[in-house]
């Protein structure tokens, strides 16, 4: 009780006043982290749209064309198929023909070919 007394002991014991504050101390870090689940807010929305990205043609391609890296690009908003899908992309074929900045879509292309 008194950090003063002699003994190593007595240097790092608290107080009645040191714990109060010491379980404070533990109750915000523990606010702080958060639940650790991660969520967009409302006010996030209009932001994470601009900077964003999507899978877009890179040129004019006609119907039936089969898609390779060369035809596609990213751009923003984010408001079309994600770039991380791109690879999902590659090697599809058209369903009609797409102008050049025309997103990328599950309606533009033909599903996969079922695998032998």
């Amino acid at each position: 009780m008194d950090n003063d007394l002699r003994g190593s002991d007595q240097r790092f014991s608290l107080n009645p006043a040191k714990m109060a504050e010491l379980v404070q101390g533990i109750a915000a870090v523990r606010q702080a982290l958060g639940s650790g689940i991660k969520r967009r807010f409302d006010s996030e929305n209009a932001a994470l749209r601009k900077l964003s990205k999507k899978i877009v043609a890179a040129r004019d391609l006609p119907a039936g064309h089969v898609l390779a890296r060369a035809d596609l690009t990213v751009r923003s908003p984010g408001d079309g198929m994600s770039p991380h899908l791109l690879d999902h992309v590659l090697g599809q074929r058209l369903r009609h023909e797409l102008r050049r900045d025309d997103d990328i879509s599950t309606a533009a292309i033909e599903p996969p070919s079922p695998q032998p």
